[in-house]
């Protein structure tokens, strides 16, 4: 089967690939965006004083974490439109994303918010310090550094998840391997290739998510 591996057909229309990639590659980080922003204030929310916002951000977290991806995709692009709300397919994609990874990633912070040890806390509360102090300088730091390899495995599950968006007819690797096979009916050919893209794109993720997290334990001094 591999003797009929076609590697010219790849170079000669690479730039089929190329475009998809950049187009993953953005979806992606626009989705990352909006998923880290639904993220925090989910969290943040649902750790505040205020029971029926508490209550609100529960309902999303346990709706959007209970409920498969593609059915959430397909229900902003099939059944937005069904009450009048037209949306570009980019926009539902990132929405999308930034929706299902959100829901996860609010846990994620609230994860490591509620592991800071209370102790310290209740320490940096003794010594005068404000609400705003011993959140900017006790607890967000090590928040941040119990969170960051979770973070960093979510945002790869986000660019895998971003495939599904060639359902809508996204034009990223998915659908470009979809139209190269289309094209020129080599199946094998489109889909090493963008196995390989993903897999290049999961080592560069990886690389970072390692050296973030050595980074900030180095700084705030968590194990």
């Amino acid at each position: 089967m591999l003797g009929h591996f076609n590697l010219q057909l790849i170079f000669d229309h690479f730039d089929l690939f190329r475009h998809g990639l950049w187009w993953t590659c953005l979806l992606s980080a626009m989705g990352w965006i909006s998923a880290v922003s639904l993220g925090l204030t989910a969290c943040a929310l649902k750790l505040g004083p205020v029971r029926a916002l508490q209550r609100s951000a529960g309902f999303y977290i346990e709706s959007i974490r209970s409920t498969p991806l593609l059915v959430q995709l397909y229900f902003l692009y099939f059944g937005l439109p069904e009450i009048g709300i037209v949306l570009p397919e980019v926009v539902v994609g990132v929405i999308a994303l930034g929706l299902n990874s959100g829901a996860y990633m609010a846990e994620i912070f609230r994860a490591g918010i509620l592991k800071v040890a209370p102790g310290q806390i209740e320490a940096a509360r003794s010594s005068g310090l404000s609400a705003w102090r011993i959140q900017r300088h006790v607890v967000l730091p090590q928040a941040v550094a119990y969170a960051a390899m979770p973070l960093m495995s979510q945002t790869i599950v986000l660019v895998k998840d971003s495939s599904l968006l060639s359902l809508i007819s996204i034009t990223e690797l998915a659908f470009a391997a979809e139209d190269f096979y289309s094209r020129f009916f080599s199946p094998l050919e489109g889909y090493v290739t963008i196995a390989l893209l993903y897999f290049a794109i999961y080592l560069i993720l990886n690389s970072a998510s390692d050296h973030w997290a050595r980074k900030i334990k180095t700084i705030t001094g968590t194990g």
